[in-house]
């Protein structure tokens, strides 16, 4: 976890203590902070008995001010006894934690000690690791007077800020994320579970927390977490981070869970400056595929695989022999750039050029072309775009309209009037909008000379839409450009070997640009090196091959992990009778208790197969070899994997050497099948698979049960 999340599990902690303590416990506690001045907190006349725990982490969000930050939180520290670390102070004496307007009314019991019992009972439903708050209870804390969703999303989100997100407006929320117009305010728990889950979505694999301050620093909605110091700072990183794609990321997980698919996606999407979910569509593999090798080829992806002899110089620089050209056997010694320093030299250059072009370097019609494609793709499925206006004024893009032949002519505009605007005045006003000829709505001309006035009727939809064109062009100009290095197997390789004194360089803080941006000379050119903002390190690894518990710990500071598992959902079909979900399942389980989870049989070996007879030449190729690196030759336990289905054959010890004290008499002997036999096309030889522990009595899964098979149905 970042610096920057700290406050996170101090407040868990705190929470955490609360929650053990309860009311008499935070009553006492709460009277001997120094509160510098004191709050609102305990009630009418300030009756400590009348405290509960929202209103006091709400209290204690609003001190996080110039003046009493530090006295206070140093006071709840040593009070309350926590033993998480205290945030570091940054910009002086700015703590990162979160702050509420100290002007609102931090009480959820509004004076009374009336809702106390429900308040404590909401907060330890909501502290828990895996929370389950009671819709009822959600509904009637809205009835309390002086708290709203928004409140009580705040609330929530100090509670347990891994679970709950803080929802302040309803205008970033629909213009980047969902339609939610029919849910907003949301008054009932199922409302804000759906504004949360699909906010979660659209950020997969952000924390509540993480997204927080991605709201709070496009100045949107969020609980704020810097409320005095400056946001520029920050600037870079929401440009890099716009799709969420960190900096250094490493995919890892049991071979065959579609690790390679993914790292081309995402590199295409960082690549491009696309959504990744746009990307990875399942109808657009082709595409992503033929993608990829275009960016290979021009320079701006490329891919390195490390291994035991993998070195500094292969990847960064170093002193290489190359015999002379003449003929004469004669040996020189050439410089020669690491591919790590080739693509890092390519994006700086990338970078540079991108920051010189002008501002008319571009197509006005490929962008107008682009946006309108954009506004098809999220305006799918009701989502709307908000352009200005509030309340009953308030209007939106709600999807493109078309021509007979299937080409954008314009976007559909709905408020309290309905508007189509053509994309011909797109075309031909957005230059002079980006010029600053049309700084207005009267600026823009009518599309065909009126007779009685020159005004153009959709002039203000037309200038908001404008608008909405340059925020889209600004933000691919920014994401575009990305320069990815891809390093397979980074498990493999001697980190401290290769990356040597780099491997601080790619920390996002210490790239060319950051708060602490940082250069080295390099120790055979003597060039001074350092790594830019816009080169993504994508690695992989196959937990089989090496725990990711013994990966270099400096390596693990600087990279964030996605966990890449098996899903056996993707494969849930019958191929000639047997359900390879169910197949896949059973195999896990087992292998889970025979070995461990990073041993798993990834997805993708079965994604391919369409009959019997590729998935014969599956197990028998890939599958059982699989299960034979596995466990070492133990051929016992690869048996008991397949549920002793016959692949296996077990060899007893010939009479000969019986008695003979060579061998032990009881010793079993194994060898697979010969692929020739008749076994391996049978269908219910692949169904003992997983019928046999129906037969057993175990508890089936999911796709056990629902595609379940026992030997008798082979007919």
């Amino acid at each position: 976890m970042k610096a920057i999340y700290d406050w996170v599990p101090w407040f868990r902690e705190l929470s955490g203590k609360i929650a053990a303590g309860g009311k008499q416990y935070l009553v006492e506690k709460a009277q001997k902070v120094n509160w510098v001045k004191t709050p609102k907190l305990f009630g009418r006349g300030h009756k400590p008995g009348w405290v509960d725990p929202f209103s006091f982490l709400y209290t204690l969000a609003q001190k996080n001010t110039s003046k009493q930050r530090k006295p206070v939180y140093e006071s709840v520290q040593k009070v309350f006894d926590i033993e998480s670390s205290l945030p570091d102070p940054t910009d002086g004496d700015l703590y990162i934690f979160p702050t509420i307007a100290p002007n609102l009314d931090a009480r959820f019991h509004n004076g009374t000690s009336k809702h106390s019992e429900l308040l404590w009972s909401m907060f330890l439903e909501v502290t828990e690791e895996a929370p389950n708050l009671a819709a009822d209870k959600y509904l009637a804390a809205l009835k309390i007077t002086g708290v709203a969703p928004k409140k009580l999303s705040h609330g929530l989100f100090l509670a347990n800020p891994s679970h709950f997100l803080p929802i302040d407006s309803l205008e970033p929320l629909k213009e980047m994320i969902l339609p939610i117009a029919d849910s907003w305010p949301p008054l009932t728990f199922a409302a804000y579970e759906s504004v949360r889950s699909a906010v979660m979505q659209r950020f997969a694999g952000a924390t509540p927390f993480e997204i927080n301050r991605v709201f709070f620093l496009k100045g949107e909605s969020g609980v704020s977490e810097l409320p005095h110091g400056p946001r520029k700072d920050f600037d870079d990183d929401l440009v890099i981070r716009d799709y969420g794609y960190p900096l250094n990321q490493i995919l890892y997980g049991p071979p065959g869970t579609g690790k390679t698919w993914n790292t081309v996606a995402r590199a295409v999407a960082i690549a491009d400056g696309q959504d990744l979910r746009t990307v990875a569509a399942d109808d657009k593999r082709e595409a992503v595929k033929a993608r990829f090798e275009e960016l290979c080829a021009k320079g701006q992806v490329a891919m390195v695989t490390f291994h035991q002899n993998y070195a500094y110089e292969d990847f960064i620089e170093g002193i290489r022999p190359v015999v002379d050209a003449n003929g004469d056997d004669g040996v020189s010694f050439v410089l020669r750039r690491g591919m790590f320093r080739v693509l890092a030299d390519r994006a700086r250059e990338h970078l540079r050029d991108s920051e010189r072009s002008c501002e008319d370097s571009f197509d006005v019609y490929d962008v107008v072309r682009n946006f309108l494609e954009w506004v098809r793709e999220t305006t799918r499925g009701g989502m709307t775009i908000r352009l200005s206006g509030s309340g009953k004024g308030e209007f939106f893009i709600n999807g493109v309209y078309e021509t007979k032949n299937g080409k954008i002519a314009g976007v559909q505009i709905r408020g309290n009037s309905t508007q189509d605007l053509a994309r011909t005045v797109l075309d031909r006003d957005y230059r002079q909008f980006l010029d600053g000829q049309i700084k207005s709505p009267k600026d823009i001309k009518p599309t065909r000379p009126p007779s009685k006035s020159s005004s153009f009727g959709q002039a203000k939809y037309a200038f908001d839409v404008l608008k909405k064109v340059k925020e889209y062009h600004d933000g691919q100009r920014k994401r575009a450009g990305g320069h990815v290095l891809i390093i397979d197997e980074i498990n493999r390789g001697n980190i401290a070997r290769i990356f040597g004194e780099l491997i601080t360089l790619v920390e996002e803080s210490r790239r060319i640009g950051g708060s602490d941006e940082m250069r080295v000379t390099l120790p055979y050119s003597g060039d001074e090196f350092g790594v830019p903002r816009n080169l993504y390190i994508i690695g992989t690894m196959n937990t089989a091959d090496r725990s990711i518990a013994l990966l270099d710990t400096a390596l693990r500071r600087r990279f964030e992990f996605v966990e890449m598992m098996p899903d056996s959902s993707v494969v849930d079909r019958d191929v000639g009778g047997v359900n390879l979900r169910a197949l896949l399942e059973a195999m896990n389980d087992r292998i889970r208790f025979l070995m461990d989870r990073e041993h798993q049989i990834g997805h993708t070996y079965f994604l391919g197969v369409d009959d019997l007879e590729g998935l014969k030449r599956i197990f028998q190729k890939q599958i059982v070899p699989l299960l034979q690196e596995y466990f070492y030759d133990d051929w016992a336990k690869v048996d008991a994997v397949l549920a002793w289905n016959g692949f296996v054959t077990t060899l007893k010890c010939p009479r000969e050497l019986g008695g003979k004290d060579l061998v032990d008499d009881d010793r079993d002997a194994y060898e697979v099948l010969p692929f020739g036999d008749a076994t391996w096309d049978a269908a219910k030889a692949y169904r003992k698979i997983y019928s046999a522990r129906e037969d057993d009595g175990a508890t089936l899964t999911d796709g056990e049960q629902a595609r379940g098979r026992t030997e008798a149905d082979d007919g």
